[in-house]
């Protein structure tokens, strides 16, 4: 199978999509999931495994000989992130360089070489017949970006879930970069509405199709389901406050460990499939 990956994103924190994105990947069988959530990855509480395999990830940031430079700032005047001070020599401020190595391309006098910085890790396990990536940024990094591409590069083939990081950064945009589809979750509240018409927009305008989970749903906030309804967007399942799913997820359970609840994800999967039948049909 070719690989088929759909991002679980929301526009903020605590809409629940980390539950929702967990439990997709538990009910679908074969399936993988990747949290790219690098700054607070939590998906891990839910799939407990002893055996995990760690791979630093690196990066590249200039180093500078002294006795070759000449001073004429062509490095630090390259530097749009404004990383590297010149004080009558060159210094690198490292929590702010992007790893872009051009300052390295524009010196003229073999003054500054790459090295290897380690910024995070990626770990790997398997969980039940699933496999469980997660990329972890090093405290007091600027920059996941690299992290979250050198997880997602872990699976090369079969169904993907990837776990988002909150918000419409940078790091969102890698982490949907080159996905087939992405699943809004929202709760329905004004903040969350709010915060999800940004990340709508997001996927909109790089064209990659949606849907929507609704979770957390309290039974009278209407608007999801009216801009829904406006924009021609599936709404896949809604998810209300419930207490014995918060027994189960408080305790670092999947509800898909319960028939009832991996059949209804396995639903979830169907209706994806079939707005991709349809997309492609109207192609």
């Amino acid at each position: 199978m070719d690989k088929f990956s759909i991002a679980f994103l929301s526009g903020k924190g605590g809409t629940g999509k980390t539950f929702i994105s967990t439990n997709f990947a538990n009910a679908i069988d074969s399936s993988s999931y990747v949290d790219t959530d690098v700054e607070e990855p939590n998906g891990e509480v839910f799939f407990r495994t002893d055996k995990k395999e760690n791979k630093p990830v690196l990066v590249k940031i200039p180093r500078f000989n002294y006795d070759k430079c000449t001073g004429c700032r062509a490095c630090a005047d390259f530097c749009k992130f404004n990383a590297i001070i010149f004080i009558k020599k060159p210094f690198l401020v490292t929590e702010i360089c992007h790893s872009c190595g051009g300052c390295y391309q524009v010196c003229e006098f073999d003054a500054i070489t790459l090295v290897d910085k380690e910024i995070g890790s990626v770990d790997e396990s398997i969980y039940k017949g699933h496999k469980i990536v997660s990329g972890k940024m090093n405290v007091g990094e600027m920059s996941g970006t690299p992290i979250i591409k050198q997880a997602k590069n872990v699976i090369k083939n079969g169904l993907v879930a990837i776990d988002c990081p909150p918000g419409s950064s940078c790091l969102l945009l890698e982490a949907i970069h080159d996905v087939n589809y992405c699943v809004l979750v929202v709760e329905s509240t004004n903040f969350g509405f709010h915060n999800f018409k940004m990340v709508y927009e997001v996927c909109k305008k790089i064209n990659i199709p949606v849907g929507i989970i609704v979770n957390k749903y309290d039974g009278e906030n209407k608007l999801i389901f009216d801009f829904a309804k406006n924009e021609n967007i599936n709404i896949l399942d809604v998810f209300p406050f419930d207490k014995e799913i918060n027994r189960i997820t408080s305790s670092g359970g999947l509800i898909t460990d319960l028939a009832e609840y991996k059949s209804r994800f396995e639903e979830i999967l169907k209706k994806i499939q079939l707005q991709i039948k349809g997309d492609c049909e109207h192609e």
